[in-house]
């Protein structure tokens, strides 16, 4: 017999777990192979120092998003993200409007529904400060 406290557990996992109304947002996610999609993610952003191939650096606007594995959920997810996939947030909170590219070998479990993932994108400098 499930208890209230299992019923309200799995509630939460399913409707609040990534909630617009608590931290979460609305991103486009671009798949390399397929259509662009609206999907609702919890994103911690950052910025770092990355290598170049050539063996220079560059800066870098990091995201990590925690996303549903489920495509086909209500609020979409993502289940199998390959080289080439992107992101792009809403205007409101990132007016540069360029895409955030798939980090690979970056992927964290998130437990059975979920996962972190890495994006990337080179940061922008105009008259010496960083966009």
């Amino acid at each position: 017999m499930r208890t209230e406290l299992q019923t309200l557990v799995d509630h939460t996992l399913e409707h609040a777990f990534l909630s617009t109304e608590y931290f979460a947002e609305e991103v486009t996610f671009c798949p390399l192979r397929g259509t662009a999609r609206t999907i609702t993610v919890k994103i911690d952003q950052s910025a770092e120092t990355q290598l170049t191939p050539t063996g220079g650096e560059e800066e870098v606007d990091r995201l990590e998003v925690l996303v549903r594995r489920d495509p086909t959920h209500e609020q979409g997810g993502i289940d199998r993200p390959i080289v080439g996939d992107s992101i792009l947030r809403g205007t409101a909170r990132d007016p540069d409007q360029r895409p955030y590219l798939y980090q690979p070998g970056e992927t964290e479990d998130a437990g059975e529904l979920a996962w972190r993932l890495t994006f990337v994108r080179a940061r922008r400098f105009s008259q010496g400060a960083a966009q």
